[in-house]
């Protein structure tokens, strides 16, 4: 997708996109399958303003992904891993219960498992640390993901899941 038609969808906002002053949720469907197999709400990647909103990351995160490819990265599931792969993540599976709004609790998650503080300055800094620590636990699963066969995954994208949060994440 070229940035320039991403960046006319966020000033625009036109369906199936909302969240923008005078732009209401419509009647299409809001969630990818990878979503709707979250056992807990997840954001619609449509929403592109708002609290929590994740469609305007979306949108423009789409055209890094073609530079990344054309750099060498695998795009997973669309591509069998390479050493350079990315993968989509969604944070809040991984740390549980932790309000990330409070500060105490992300210093304690991290405390508890012996990982660096610093991850607990902001809500930020804590998603990018557990995320990467988790991700750096479990690189030969990572390195033996099946790129996608069905077409419907192959189209939307998918969550990576670590073997705790599949279990907590089916409906």
């Amino acid at each position: 997708m070229p940035e320039d038609l991403a960046e006319s969808w966020l000033g625009n906002c036109p369906p199936p996109f909302w969240g923008r002053r005078g732009r209401c949720r419509g009647p299409e469907p809001q969630h990818r399958l990878t979503e709707q197999q979250l056992a807990f709400p997840a954001k619609s990647v449509f929403q592109i303003g708002g609290a929590g909103a994740v469609g305007t990351g979306s949108l423009r995160g789409f055209p890094l992904l073609r530079r990344l490819r054309a750099d060498g990265f695998a795009i997973w599931p669309f591509d069998h891993p390479r050493q350079a792969t990315v993968v989509e993540i969604y944070p809040r599976l991984l740390t549980r219960r932790v309000i990330k709004s409070r500060p105490e609790q992300r210093w304690r998650y991290l405390k508890e498992r012996g990982w660096p503080p610093e991850g607990a300055l902001s809500e930020d800094a804590f998603d990018a640390e557990v995320s990467a620590l988790v991700m750096a636990g479990h690189a030969a699963e990572l390195a033996a993901l099946p790129a996608a066969a069905d077409a419907r995954v192959r189209r939307e994208g998918w969550i990576w899941l670590t073997p705790w949060t599949t279990a907590i994440t089916s409906n």
